[in-house]
Formats: structure tokens, sequence, C-alpha cells
């Protein structure tokens, strides 16, 4: 009796499992996403883009330097959502 109580355990077990997959697997494509910004009268006018889609492996960098941005043609991201903007105070400062 016990041994049946388990199998059936575990194959309730392995079809929820299998049930709850979503089946994507790993990623296949990747991007690169950095900030451009061109500072003008005290703004800074930064834009979001990012790299064309290419595939993925395990062989990319998880980091570029920061020079290797010139390398990619940039995509622009301005649809993105920009966080919310807060005025900088004088307590937000670093005090040395």
């Amino acid at each position: 009796l016990k041994t049946n109580l388990r199998m059936k355990l575990v194959l309730l077990l392995a079809i929820s499992c299998l049930a709850l997959h979503n089946g994507n697997g790993a990623p296949r494509t990747a991007v690169y996403k950095f900030v451009k910004c061109n500072p003008e009268g005290g703004e800074a006018n930064c834009v979001t883009q990012q790299s064309p889609e290419m595939a993925w492996s395990p062989d990319l960098p998880s980091k570029l330097p920061a020079s290797a941005a010139q390398l990619f043609p940039g995509i622009s991201l301005a649809d993105e959502a920009k966080p919310a903007e807060h005025e900088l105070k004088e307590d937000d400062l670093l005090q040395l």
C-alpha cells in the first residue's frame, strides 16, 4: 500500500513539473545595453541604446568595457520607461 502511494506521489510530482514547464529553454539571442550621453548646459542628455540582436553564446562576456560601445550601431530605446526623476538635494551628496 505504501509503495502504491509513493508511486502515485512520484507520478503526480512528475506530471506537475511537466505541466508547469514553460518550454522556453535557454536564451538564444542576446543584446548589450548601454547609455550614450551628450552633456549640454548642465543637462546629461543621456539616451539608452542597445546593440543589434545577436546569437547567444556562453563565450559572450557578461559586461563590455565602455569603449566597446563604439563598435555597435546603437538602436535608441526612447520608448523604454524612464525612472522617476527627483531633485538632488544637499542631503544626497556625500560628505567627506
